[in-house]
């Protein structure tokens, strides 16, 4: 199976029910295998962006991660979750901690990434780990994630897990928040990047 297939194959929802895209990256670069961060887990790093890592009740997202053979995890996130679930904290890289959620301190240390689409210093933290791959869950999760895929220039996976894939922008004018609303009208840059949606 050719490597591209494969990071493909296994980067996926074991469950099947979830939608996934992967991105077409501007140009790739070559994998650097003497990285420090991969030689001690002799495999090559995907980055794992979520929102908000990981909440008690993303499970499903440790578990797919936890469950790769021939791939090292490195879970990426603007915010750290408080309560959050048990990850290695070598493999951990977020902007803020999960100390204050929410506090105005932690929104205005995101507003680089979130406002602006780059956050140099969090971007040369991930770059440091030479990930090969980004996988991003849910459908906003991807438009924050897709920057610093083009800055890495890998491909980036996203998978849909609920209502990024079935809300209706009617029904999201009237039953959602902005942040949500403001994902469905800038997901055809997802269906525009990506090689398969």
């Amino acid at each position: 199976m050719p490597k591209s297939e494969h990071l493909r194959a296994e980067a996926m929802s074991p469950g099947g029910h979830d939608v996934t895209f992967v991105s077409k990256p501007e140009k790739s670069r070559a994998v650097q295998w003497e990285n420090p961060h991969q030689s001690r887990n002799c495999k090559p790093t995907v980055a794992v962006f979520v929102e908000l890592l990981l909440s008690p009740s993303m499970t499903f997202v440790r578990a797919q991660a936890s469950a790769l053979r021939n791939f090292a995890p490195l879970y990426i996130s603007p915010q750290r979750s408080s309560p959050s679930l048990e990850l290695p904290v070598d493999r951990i890289i977020s902007i803020c901690d999960a100390v204050k959620t929410g506090s105005i301190m932690s929104k205005l240390k995101q507003i680089p990434l979130k406002v602006f689409g780059y956050d140099p210093l969090f971007f040369r933290k991930v770059e440091q780990f030479e990930p090969v791959l980004l996988h991003a869950h849910f459908g906003p999760g991807a438009l924050t994630a897709l920057p610093l895929a083009r800055f890495l220039r890998i491909p980036l996976i996203a998978t849909f897990h609920g209502f990024d894939a079935t809300v209706t922008e009617e029904f999201a004018k009237n039953h959602s928040t902005f942040r949500n609303r403001v994902y469905l009208r800038r997901k055809h840059i997802l269906q525009r990047e990506g090689s398969l949606f």
